[in-house]
C-alpha cells in the first residue's frame, strides 16, 4: 500500500501511533501479568515443599507408630490420605517449571524452559528428540572420521 500525499501519509501514522499505544497498554497488562505468574509460582514451589516436609513428618510417624486395635482403622485411613496427598502434590508441580537436567544446562545455560500447555510440552519434547538424534549422528560420524584417519 503505497501513500500518495503527506497528509495521507500523516493520517497513517497518526492511526499507527494510535494502534501502538494500544500495543504499549497490552505489553504493560503482559508484564504485570508474568510478574504475578511468577510469584504464583515462587509460593507453589514454596507450598509444595513444605506440603512434602509435612508429609513426611506424618509418614514417618505413623511408621513408628504401634496402633491400638481401636486406632488401626484411623492409621489406614491417614496412610490413605497421605498416599492420595503426595500424588495430588506431584500432580501440582507438574504444572510447574522444572529446573533443566544436565545436559540442557549444558546446552542452554541456566535458562527457565517452561511450556504451560501440553501440547507446547509435546511440541518441545518432539523437537528435543530431533535434536539429539541429530547430535548423535554428528558424534557418530565425527567418531567414524576419526577412526578412519587414525588407521
Amino acid at each position: 500500500m503505497e501513500l500518495t500525499s503527506i497528509n495521507t501519509c500523516i493520517d497513517d501514522w497518526d492511526a499507527l501511533s494510535n494502534e501502538y499505544r494500544d500495543l504499549e497498554g497490552i505489553h504493560k497488562e503482559y508484564l504485570n501479568k508474568l510478574k504475578e505468574i511468577t510469584e504464583l509460582q515462587q509460593k507453589c514451589t514454596k507450598g509444595i515443599g513444605h506440603q512434602r516436609y509435612r508429609v513426611n513428618l506424618i509418614k514417618k510417624s505413623l511408621k513408628n507408630l504401634k496402633p491400638e486395635k481401636d486406632e488401626l482403622f484411623q492409621a489406614i485411613q491417614l496412610r490413605e490420605k497421605v498416599s492420595q496427598r503426595i500424588q495430588n502434590v506431584e500432580s501440582i508441580e507438574d504444572r510447574l517449571p522444572k529446573s533443566n537436567g544436565l545436559y540442557l544446562r549444558i546446552i542452554l545455560g541456566n535458562l527457565n524452559v517452561s511450556l504451560p500447555t501440553k501440547r507446547e510440552r509435546y511440541e518441545y519434547k518432539e523437537e528435543f528428540e530431533r535434536f539429539k538424534i541429530v547430535v548423535m549422528v554428528v558424534s557418530f560420524v565425527t567418531s567414524l572420521v576419526g577412526l578412519l584417519i587414525h588407521t
